[in-house]
């Protein structure tokens, strides 16, 4: 998540019990998330259905009910748009990393595999690859 943007949709806005952002902060702890994590963020109120009779605003900054959806989106494509080079590397080390954890796994589950199927253990196959004795009997 570090240095990842971080776009909270607060939802329900038609509700009188719902939660603007300081309170949403507040509760969900985001600031030392956001430290933590150095991760640009924005919270946007928003509301997917048009509220019955509710002297509650609905929306955020904006006006519509998806008004504050749509401007989340926006400013997330925006960071994602500013930091791509970034983010691409960083996922490219992920993927590389990953990979390679992935590799070394399949390699020892087939060597485990192996050692089922002919009785060997791992010193045994160890001992066999180096040059060494290797299983009682010989090859």
């Amino acid at each position: 998540m570090k240095y990842k943007p971080l776009l909270l949709l607060a939802n329900k806005q038609d509700l009188e019990v719902s939660m603007d952002e300081v309170d949403i902060v507040e509760r969900l702890n985001v600031h030392s998330l956001v430290n933590e994590h150095k991760c640009p963020t924005t919270i946007e109120l928003c509301n997917t259905v048009e509220p019955p009779h509710s002297s509650k605003r609905c929306c955020s900054k904006a006006g519509s009910r998806h008004d504050g959806i749509q401007v989340g989106f926006r400013w997330l494509m925006k960071q994602i748009d500013e930091y791509y080079d970034d983010l691409q590397l960083r996922i490219e080390a992920i993927i590389e990393k990953e990979q390679k954890e992935y590799l070394k796994k399949r390699e020892k589950w087939k060597r485990e595999r192996k050692l089922a199927g002919n009785g060997m253990n791992e010193c045994e196959e160890e001992e066999e690859e180096e040059g060494g004795v290797g299983r009682v009997g010989g090859r």
